[in-house]
This record gives structure tokens, C-alpha cells and sequence, in this order.
């Protein structure tokens, strides 16, 4: 309930970019610094996955800090087609 409340207010008061971030963030539960290491190529499609391997900060883009932080996460069918066909 909370959270529908708050991409609600997200969605009505700031841009796209900013939904779209703070939703995946929120759907998936990663980290804004793997969110922000992404690239389109990370992300399939077909199968509804998300590759985390990467992420990015003040200081630039750099691989994962450890194994555990590279991993493919299930992206919600609310997720793809609610979010990402908005962007």
C-alpha cells in the first residue's frame, strides 16, 4: 500500500527517468549503484531477466564488488510491461 503510494507521487511529480529508477529499484530490491551500472544488454526480454554485474558510482562504472553481487534477477511482468513500455 505504501509502496503504490509512493510510485504514485513518483510518477505524478517527476519524469520518466526518475519512475523508471525508482520502480525497478522497488520491484527488483537491487542497489541504486547496480541500477545505475545497467545497460540495455543487460536486460532480456523474452525471458524476463535482469543481469547485475556491474555498478556505478562517484566514482565510475566498475565491475561487482564480489560474486554474490553478480546475479540475474526475475523482472515482474508489472515491472516490464508497466514501466519499461513508458520509458
Amino acid at each position: 500500500m505504501e509502496l503504490e503510494l509512493l510510485l504514485k507521487c513518483v510518477k505524478q511529480s517527476c519524469d520518466i527517468s526518475r519512475y523508471t529508477l525508482i520502480s525497478i529499484l522497488a520491484a527488483t530490491g537491487m542497489r541504486r549503484g547496480e541500477a545505475g551500472g545497467l545497460r540495455w544488454s543487460d536486460i532480456d526480454f523474452k525471458d524476463n531477466l535482469i543481469y547485475i554485474n556491474r555498478t556505478r558510482d562517484f566514482y565510475g562504472e566498475r565491475s561487482a564488488k564480489t560474486l554474490n553481487s553478480i546475479r540475474c534477477i526475475d523482472m515482474t511482468e508489472v515491472l516490464r510491461n508497466g514501466v519499461l513500455n513508458e520509458s
